[in-house]
C-alpha cells in the first residue's frame, strides 16, 4: 500500500513524498532502493477530523489491498 503526498515547498517548487506499507513485512529497507509497483487505486487523499477516522481509513485500505492480492 502506497500513500503519496504533494507539498508546496515554495511558489515555484513542489515536493512529492511517498510512504509504503507492506503487510507482514518486518525487515529494514532503509538505505536500499526497493521497486514499488502500482496495481490498484484505493482512495483519494483527504483530511480527517480525528486520528480514529484516519486509522479506520488506513485499516480499510490495507484490508482492500490484501484482498486484491489474494484474488
Amino acid at each position: 500500500m502506497l500513500a503519496c503526498r504533494f507539498k508546496q515547498v515554495n511558489s515555484d517548487e513542489s515536493k512529492v513524498t511517498c510512504e509504503t506499507f507492506i503487510p507482514g513485512f518486518t525487515g529494514d529497507l532503509y538505505g536500499t532502493d526497493p521497486v514499488v509497483e502500482f496495481h490498484a487505486y484505493l482512495s483519494p487523499s483527504k483530511k480527517f477530523d480525528t486520528l480514529d477516522e484516519l486509522r479506520e481509513c488506513i485499516n480499510h485500505a490495507a484490508q482492500r489491498a490484501q484482498e486484491y492480492f489474494e484474488e
